[in-house]
């Protein structure tokens, strides 16, 4: 993953708070469509005054402790996920058709449009399901491109190293 920083929130004394968003860039698509973001907030303890760094994935309203892994495949999925809803939506615009809610399967729809292209009526239904089937194999082609060799534990090291290195006198300020 490459990652890019945002300063989004200034809360006055009780911290700041950032966007990091996480994308895979490829030679072929050095600026992908979709990428994972990742609320980072810096904040000081009730307790001791001291800075605590907390993050949460996407939307989710739970903060995890910086100690907390953040997984490698936790970001995978949310990327993967948009891959399918933006599939999903170009089939819409094309058919006025929702696909039928359903568990994914890495190669599942894939497979479906083959079979709905091989059972299709009209030559342009055919021709529908064979598009559908290619645009699939090519998302399912891309992910099983991208292996990366990054651990869980390295990914959730470099997020909190990030906030670190930032700071490097301490103080709770970016440098």
């Amino acid at each position: 993953f490459v990652y890019h920083i945002r300063f989004t929130k200034d809360h006055d004394d009780e911290g700041v708070e950032f966007n990091v968003i996480f994308s895979k860039p490829t030679p072929t698509c050095p600026v992908p469509p979709h990428t994972a973001n990742v609320q980072v907030f810096v904040v000081k303890s009730m307790v001791n005054n001291k800075l605590v760094l907390t993050y949460g994935l996407e939307t989710e309203q739970q903060r995890h402790p910086s100690h907390e892994i953040l997984y490698h495949d936790a970001l995978a999925a949310v990327i993967r996920h948009k891959e399918r809803m933006t599939a999903m939506t170009r089939s819409f615009a094309r058919t006025g058709v929702l696909p039928d809610p359903k568990r994914f399967v890495p190669g599942q729809y894939l497979a479906n449009a083959n079979i709905a292209a091989k059972t299709a009526s009209s030559e342009q239904e055919k021709e529908v399901h064979v598009e559908d089937a290619l645009e699939e194999a090519a998302v399912v082609g891309a992910k099983d491109a991208q292996i990366e060799s990054e651990t869980d534990e390295q990914l959730s090291a470099l997020l909190e190293s990030i906030f670190r290195k930032a700071d490097a006198n301490g103080d709770g300020t970016l440098d």
